[in-house]
């Protein structure tokens, strides 16, 4: 793969990734598959970019990288400004499994004013981790358009 992008309905690119290509005695040094699934959550929708090198062992995942609209395209409508990556690529060891709300972090209660609304869904991965396969969540932060750990360890203990 020399290049891939994402265009609008219109057909225009709104995003371009370019990747140097090296072809060696009569073939390529490396090939790159690239695919792509859009996802709707209660809070917005994206595209999930999943590449990876073939030829490639079973289990390995590659990278996944999210595209979306800042704020949430229902909110701007379709303002090509606001849309674009969350975050670099993900390296994966595994595969996505599914997309759902953050239900452990609640919407702020009003104080006097309206309360706001903490858009934040969660995309899950399935991860090997050498023993055991874990679920691990990411979170969709829509308002800042990024991508953050769901779960944070916030105190160790040392035996």
């Amino acid at each position: 793969m020399q290049w891939w992008e994402l265009r609008d309905p219109n057909e225009r690119v709104v995003y371009r990734e370019s990747h140097p290509m090296a072809f060696e005695n009569g073939a390529f040094q490396r090939t790159v598959a690239i695919s792509a699934t859009s996802f709707r959550t209660k809070q917005g929708s994206g595209i999930l970019v999943h590449g990876m090198e073939l030829p490639s062992a079973p289990g390995n995942g590659g990278w996944v990288q999210v595209f979306g609209f800042k704020y949430g395209r229902d909110k701007y409508g379709a303002d090509s400004s606001l849309f674009g990556p969350f975050a670099p690529p993900i390296l994966i060891d595994g595969e996505f499994l599914d997309v759902d709300t953050d239900w452990l972090r609640p919407n702020p209660t009003s104080w006097g004013g309206t309360s706001a609304t903490v858009m934040q869904d969660v995309l899950k991965f399935q991860v090997w981790t050498g023993n055991v396969n874990i679920v691990y969540p990411v979170l969709v932060n829509w308002i800042s358009g990024k991508l953050q750990p769901a779960w944070r360890c916030i105190e160790t203990t040392f035996n």
